[in-house]
């Protein structure tokens, strides 16, 4: 199945090197802003596929015969828009997980999930959709992580502790509580404590 990654920075490179290393799809190329379009279009990137241009395109995806994407963007709002607007247009998200993480056969991993080389997923843990979780981050046993969340490198994610959706925890953080949607947890954060829910303006 032909595939597009959303996004063209650093976690898009990783994505399409994970992809391209598995072999089990074929990149078609990077879709990205109208600004990454005029910088950009039609060029290769990371030498893994050519940009083929904005956001515009989504709906046209399917004449190419493009079946499958994944959003490889940071930012959390912006990875959640993307990602349900793939979904609207009949595309089909596909999960990136490295063969170099180390994951138990028995965990729950949503769509369009991506996870890096280095990552260590225990038993019994659930990973939502539209998930990031870069190298060097550990979840322990039966820990949950929310659709849309961002859990940066070098984290350890404690057993039975649930991050809700669209939470992002800066890198080298030591997660123990419970984190309520929405938050941003700082680099080097200890979190000990549940944080509540917060709410955005959509």
């Amino acid at each position: 199945m032909k595939v597009v990654i959303i996004g063209a920075g650093s976690v898009a490179n990783i994505a399409a090197d994970i992809i391209n290393s598995q072999h089990n799809y074929s990149l078609k190329g990077f879709i990205g802003t109208a600004e990454e379009d005029k910088a950009f279009h039609e060029k290769e990137l990371y030498g893994m596929g050519a940009f083929l241009g904005d956001h515009s395109i989504i709906p046209h995806l399917y004449e190419d015969e493009v079946f499958g994407f994944i959003v490889a963007i940071g930012d959390n709002y912006l990875r959640e828009k993307y990602f349900y607007e793939c979904m609207r247009h009949n595309l089909h998200a596909i999960n990136a997980i490295s063969a170099d993480a180390i994951l138990r056969r028995d965990i729950s991993v949503g769509k369009g999930v991506i996870i890096f080389p280095g990552v260590i997923i225990s038993t019994g843990v659930s990973i939502g959709n539209n998930v990031i979780i870069e190298s060097g981050v550990i979840c322990n046993v039966s820990a949950e992580i929310g659709d849309h969340s961002n859990i940066r490198s070098g984290t350890i994610i404690g057993g039975m502790a649930k991050i809700a959706k669209n939470v992002y925890i800066g890198p080298r953080s030591y997660i123990k509580a419970d984190v309520g949607k929405n938050n941003v947890v700082p680099f080097g954060s200890n979190v000990t404590s549940n944080l509540e829910d917060k709410y955005r303006e959509e």
